[in-house]
């Protein structure tokens, strides 16, 4: 088994010496001995590299290590390549993970890392550099940033440096939608980059009907047309009312009308008649006549008013009344999230 520390940590500043790391006396599992030989032998081609002076090389090495054993002394390396590489957004990141980390590594090698961190930080406030203030909802995301390398990623909270420019921050997490923050920085002073992430939404699938269960059939229902889905359905609408009644009413109040002019004449020559009588003649007979004459004349006003809005609203019922009937088409899509039913028509 070899877990030989990685050997290039406390080179910081000048020196290159070694941050180790004890056996392991109680690590029985094969599986984890091997990666830990692994990871160990990537440290070891990332301090090569690191010495041959490539030490963007040497960062990339140190991650994949970490990848197969989250020893925070390889976010560490991660961290002093870059900031000996002059990438100073990335070295800022992973010192400052390191600090967070290892708390527990030896309490030298951590002040010559809060060091370095210290002097990256003071060259990127003098650059052109922005400090944008990350902040995600939950606080459990993932967050990778456009300019950097694939899977240099951070988790929750933090406050990044980047130069002047265009850059896309996206967040993950699991069961939530990814998130997206556009940023065009152009000048020294802080930005905040707020990514609230939204819950994905949760398909809901309908139990699968028991095979072997009884269906209770009404024999009294409506039977079911059998339309294929997607086909066009034709909807009858409620037959339209008839027009007789309203022909009907028409012709009843042109009577009723025509009976009401013969009445008033009828009444005004009664009326003209008994004004030539004397009393004698027999005047208050023909004056009764023709008042009886002039009742029945307004009698005929009043029903052939009536008649008149009857037909109006027979008329108007049956010129509002549908025709016709509502085509429908219903169609069934599908997606990841589950299934919808879409139906369109004409009316």
């Amino acid at each position: 088994m070899r877990r030989a520390g990685p050997a290039f940590a406390a080179a910081v500043i000048a020196t290159a010496g070694v941050v180790g790391t004890a056996a392991s006396e109680d690590e029985d599992d094969a599986a984890a001995d091997a990666d830990a030989d692994r990871a160990a032998a990537l440290a070891d081609e990332a301090d090569a590299r690191a010495r041959a002076g490539d030490y963007v090389g040497a960062a990339a090495l140190f991650r994949e290590a970490h990848a197969i054993e989250p020893r925070p002394e390889y976010q560490c390396n991660v961290g002093i390549a870059y900031y000996k590489a002059k990438e100073l957004p990335r070295a800022q990141l992973y010192l400052g993970v390191c600090l967070t980390r290892g708390s527990h590594l030896p309490e030298a090698f951590v002040a010559q890392v809060r060091a370095a961190l210290a002097a990256v930080e003071d060259r990127l406030r003098k650059g052109d550099y922005t400090p944008v203030d990350v902040v995600v909802a939950p606080a459990s995301a993932e967050v990778s940033v456009s300019s950097f390398a694939a899977g240099e990623t951070f988790v929750g909270a933090r406050t990044l440096w980047l130069p002047f420019g265009a850059h896309t921050l996206e967040a993950r997490a699991d069961g939530y939608v990814t998130g997206t923050a556009e940023l065009a920085l152009s000048s020294r002073a802080a930005v905040t980059a707020a990514l609230t992430l939204e819950p994905a939404p949760v398909a809901v699938e309908a139990p699968a009907p028991d095979a072997g269960a009884a269906v209770d059939v009404d024999a009294d229902a409506a039977p079911v047309p059998d339309e294929g889905v997607g086909t066009a359905v034709r909807i009858e609408a409620p037959a339209a009312p008839s027009r007789v009644p309203a022909y009907v009413a028409t012709g009843a109040t042109v009577a009723a009308a025509a009976a009401t002019v013969w009445l008033y004449r009828r009444a005004a020559d009664a009326a003209e008649r008994a004004g030539e009588l004397t009393e004698a003649e027999g005047y208050a007979a023909a004056a009764e006549d023709a008042r009886g004459q002039r009742t029945l004349a307004y009698a005929g006003y009043a029903v052939t008013a009536l008649a008149a809005v009857t037909t109006g609203y027979l008329w108007w019922r049956v010129t509002r009344a549908p025709e016709g009937g509502v085509v429908v088409t219903p169609a069934v899509t599908e997606d990841g999230a589950g299934a919808g039913v879409w139906v369109t028509g004409g009316f």
